[in-house]
């Protein structure tokens, strides 16, 4: 149920992100929080999120993810970078991909294959209203890789796209 309404928020703040670009980042009226009222607890937490089950049989993880769809979310990202509305990045180097490279990665990894994203989130509390709020800042899309019985081994970086006026942190490439 938490991995639903996660979901929900992502697709939300996804939207909301590439229709509202031009707003400054330190908008909070539409974070619905004023930041300058709020304790940060973090300004740059990096977690995972498995969205696709990896094994059919895992009946308790089946039913945590029942109401995800992690198709929609890929069409959403993939859509506002095909306009470019957001720019994908490699995950590894942290450079801007070009148009081509993204439509060369989707020929390689269906997007069927997306099970997994990396968030990049501020998290705040406001101790007057005893509430907690996260702004998504990145979000990366992962791609099953399979071993040779056809069960998931790992995970391969996608693309991934920056919200909220942030972006990443250069990495010098061993090119």
């Amino acid at each position: 149920m938490m991995q639903t309404k996660l979901l929900f928020l992502i697709v939300v703040i996804v939207l909301f992100s590439a229709c509202n670009e031009n707003e400054s980042a330190n908008n909070s009226e539409s974070l619905g929080f004023d930041k300058s009222k709020v304790i940060v607890l973090s300004d740059s937490l990096a977690y995972t999120a498995i969205i696709k089950n990896p094994d059919p049989e895992d009946e308790w993880t089946t039913q945590c993810l029942k109401n995800i769809n992690p198709q929609e979310l890929a069409k959403v990202i993939f859509d506002a970078v095909y306009a470019q509305k957001l720019t994908a990045y490699n995950y590894q180097f942290s450079t801007p991909m070009s148009i081509q490279e993204v439509k060369e990665l989707e020929t390689e990894y269906s997007r069927a294959r997306i099970a997994k994203v990396l968030f990049t989130e501020e998290w705040y509390f406001d101790k007057e209203k005893l509430k907690m709020y996260k702004e998504v800042n990145s979000i990366m899309l992962a791609y099953e890789l399979y071993g040779d019985s056809s069960e998931v081994r790992g995970y391969k970086a996608g693309i991934r796209v920056y919200f909220n006026g942030t972006e990443p942190k250069q990495v010098k490439s061993n090119k």
